[in-house]
């Protein structure tokens, strides 16, 4: 059970770790809150923002009064100065949404899991309850990734190399899934994890 007072948990991991079959587990069972869904639906409905962002990128990456992911993803994940930009302009935001919502679930007392990829790199563990981590086994990890991604070894060590190590975040976590097997061994550890909450 989950303990009286526990409401805002924290799920994190790096790429292909396996948060999002957990989130996909979760959400038949609690409130499941996405960051990333959260900073999609800003591209889509916050006017001011979506402004700010025509105004520093130029109209190209605004269609139809909606931004276009894709576009903005080409210009600032090759310029560290434009992904900069772009962080000072959304990061603001969706920190006001997640504020709220951890707020929001106290106030009801109603357990909400908070998938935030970067939630030990902006210091999320300060506002929730509980932080949970999904790891994997290095060679796992890679695997994944080339089969998801295409991409050589070498790419995906890349890709992992820009992310904070999974070690850094186990010894930040109050609570550890290992996804190393099969889906059915994942939901039983997360089933698992929920009962010793307390």
């Amino acid at each position: 059970m989950i303990s009286h007072g526990c409401y805002a948990i924290g799920l994190t991991g790096g790429i292909c770790t396996g948060k999002s079959a957990c989130e996909k587990y979760l959400k038949d069972f609690f409130t499941v809150l996405d960051a990333d869904k959260i900073v999609h639906d800003l591209y889509a409905n916050d006017l001011l923002l979506i402004e700010s962002i025509e105004d520093v990128f130029g109209s190209k990456v605004v269609e139809k009064g909606v931004v276009n992911r894709k576009m903005l993803g080409q210009i600032v994940f090759s310029n560290p100065q434009k992904l900069n930009e772009l962080v000072s302009l959304v990061h603001p935001k969706v920190t006001q949404v997640i504020q709220q919502k951890i707020q929001e679930c106290k106030t009801k007392q109603e357990v909400t899991i908070f998938s935030i990829p970067l939630l030990f790199e902006n210091s999320w563990q300060n506002y929730l309850d509980e932080t949970i981590v999904v790891t994997c086994d290095p060679e796992i990890q890679i695997d994944r990734i080339q089969k998801r991604d295409n991409k050589t070894k070498e790419e995906a060590l890349k890709v992992i190399q820009t992310q904070m190590p999974q070690q850094e975040k186990v010894d930040l976590a109050n609570f550890v899934i290992k996804n190393d097997k099969q889906l059915k061994d994942l939901h039983l550890k997360l089933k698992g994890l929920f009962l010793q909450i307390s």
